[in-house]
């Protein structure tokens, strides 16, 4: 994919900056990237949501599509930091 093929960029300002990803640049790679599949899908949702449903109805579907997403970013960090 174009993502993976483009120049990671180690940024010690801005990003997920935890011990284990300042310390592996690998570490760094892997969550940014999970993390940013993980962005572009929640907003997609947002924007799906925002455009075909009702008020109540983006609040009942975005509630856990978040929570889903901090999950997936919290269980990536977890799996990594095993490895």
């Amino acid at each position: 994919m174009a993502l993976e093929n483009r120049r990671q960029i180690w940024s010690l300002v801005l990003g997920i900056r935890t011990r284990r990803t300042l310390s592996d640049r690998d570490a760094w790679i892997t969550t940014h990237r999970i993390a940013g599949y993980v962005a572009a899908f929640l907003g997609l949702m947002f924007v799906v949501s925002g455009i075909f449903l009702s008020k109540q109805h983006v609040e009942t579907v975005l509630g856990p599509v978040s929570m889903t997403a901090a999950f997936l970013v919290a269980a990536e960090h977890l799996r990594s930091k095993e490895v």
